[in-house]
């Protein structure tokens, strides 16, 4: 054994590491512990190498033995508690993020990852505590500023998280994660040019990051460039072939442009590769309601259901299949139970998503159906409850009998959500765009979204004159919803 030449193979591994020939760098690492087989320190770089390689096994093992080696050895808990948290066992993660809190309760990094561990198990108090203690012993570390900003991101201050990336960026300006991360706050802010900038920047300084495709994919598909979508989200795919999100997005690229089946191989992937997520069974029983496979969607949206009770879309399929199949008892329940989930979530830009969905799953149901089923007057408590409208009127909507015509069924909804006191149902005689116009008008100044007003305005001078009082609806609503 020669302590000297083990130590310089150790050395010119580490080299090699900074290099990225991670090859090299093990070989150099295993000549070294062959020369002396109680290297500490070797152990531990070469745990290093294989998590990088993301042979997290291997790199555990290499932990485990340099904790042998030395039990307070406190960078080795620390790292062998990222290579568990990359394994998903949040468990052991974190007692070894709390045995390097307690060797050393100044390691910043500790904090920092441990915190990570909190946000993966939805704790997330315990994970800002965290974040801020890490941030406070280093303010400049990059990596607490990130994640901190993913906690802000789930609890919608997007503000907060946009001002972590941004420090995380000023910090270290080729941190590709933060741009990425930046990126999606811009997509649910709707500011794509931003999310477009955010993910070309890291395409320009590492073009085999899938996630960058990812994101971009999600802004190409909200910007309806289907094809440009499909070329980000295979790219994406190819990148990281075990993403299982990648090919649920893909699959809904594919279902637009009417591919289905390539979107149903996408389906069917995600469900090999993980049978737990409710949206793949959600997404490919669509697919079979478009083909009238309505055994084999009911069966997927029952499954969705069944991952996921509280997925109000599947309830709302299945609503739709139980119409077509005329058990329209079973179909009310469905819908019913949809608009309890979305009150009880009280997530404001999902349930108007749904009720968009709800509205064009009923455009061609029988007045008669919506009237005895209560359609409407569930979707006015929901609209009352949930979008917080100015109800100054009765809810006429429960005054509805099976005689009335539909124009009159519209104008008692209208009024209903918009809470006119005077008297509207002299629209219904009313062929002339400008009264179109005024309703309109004064329905926009009611729900306080002014700023869709001219949108309306234009789209309704467009209308024909002798536009349906249930069409209009359906416009009002579907402009107002966007």
């Amino acid at each position: 054994m020669d302590p000297f030449l083990a130590g310089a193979y150790n050395n010119r591994g580490l080299v090699y590491y900074e290099l990225r020939q991670f090859d090299k760098a093990i070989r150099d690492y295993d000549k070294a512990l062959e020369l002396d087989p109680k290297l500490t320190r070797t152990y531990y770089n070469r745990g290093n190498v294989y998590y990088k390689l993301r042979q997290f096994d291997k790199a555990i093992r290499d932990c485990n033995k340099a904790i042998e080696l030395d039990p307070d050895y406190i960078e080795a808990y620390n790292n062998r508690g990222t290579y568990y948290y990359e394994l998903k066992k949040f468990d052991k993660a974190m007692d070894d993020f709390d045995k390097a809190i307690k060797l050393n309760p100044c390691l910043a990094e500790a904090y920092c990852n441990r915190g990570g561990v909190y946000y993966e198990l939805n704790q997330f108090d315990e994970a800002m505590r965290n974040f801020d203690k890490a941030i406070e012993l280093d303010p400049k570390l990059a990596g607490a500023y990130r994640i901190r900003g993913l906690v802000y991101y789930e609890l919608r201050q997007f503000d907060k998280a946009i001002r972590d990336y941004d420090k995380a960026l000023e910090l270290d300006p080729k941190y590709l994660e933060a741009y990425v991360n930046r990126g999606n706050v811009y997509y649910e802010l709707k500011k794509f040019e931003e999310a477009l900038e955010d993910c070309n920047r890291v395409m320009m300084l590492d073009p085999k990051l899938a996630i960058a495709y990812r994101t971009r994919g999600l802004v190409y598909f909200e910007l309806v460039e289907f094809d440009k979508a499909l070329d980000d989200f295979s790219k994406a795919v190819e990148l990281d072939p075990e993403a299982v999100e990648h090919y649920l997005y893909r699959g809904r690229v594919y279902y637009e442009l009417k591919k289905l089946d390539e979107a149903m191989r996408d389906f069917n992937k995600v469900i090999e590769l993980d049978s737990g997520l409710a949206l793949a069974y959600y997404n490919r029983g669509s697919i079979y309601c478009k083909l009238k496979k309505f055994d084999e969607a009911m069966e997927d949206f029952n499954k969705a259901i069944e991952l996921d009770s509280k997925l109000a879309e599947a309830y709302i399929s299945c609503g739709s299949i139980n119409y077509e199949l005329k058990k329209f008892d079973e179909a009310k329940d469905n819908y019913s139970k949809a608009f309890e989930i979305i009150l009880e979530k009280g997530i404001q830009k999902t349930a108007q998503n749904i009720f968009k969905q709800i509205f064009e799953n009923l455009r061609d149901f029988s007045f008669e159906f919506r009237v005895k089923n209560g359609v409407y007057a569930i979707a006015v408590d929901y609209l009352r409850d949930s979008l917080d409208l100015r109800l100054l009127g009765h809810v006429w909507t429960y005054r509805l009998s099976l005689d009335e015509s539909p124009e009159k069924i519209i104008l008692y909804f209208l009024r209903g959500i918009t809470g006119f006191e005077e008297d509207i149902f002299s629209f219904k005689n009313s062929t002339k765009n400008e009264k179109y116009l005024e309703i309109l008008s004064e329905i926009t100044e009611s729900l306080k979204v002014g700023k869709i007003t001219q949108e309306l305005e234009r789209s309704i001078s467009e209308m024909e004159e002798n536009t349906t009082a249930w069409n209009l609806l359906l416009l009002c609503l579907n402009k107002f919803l966007q």
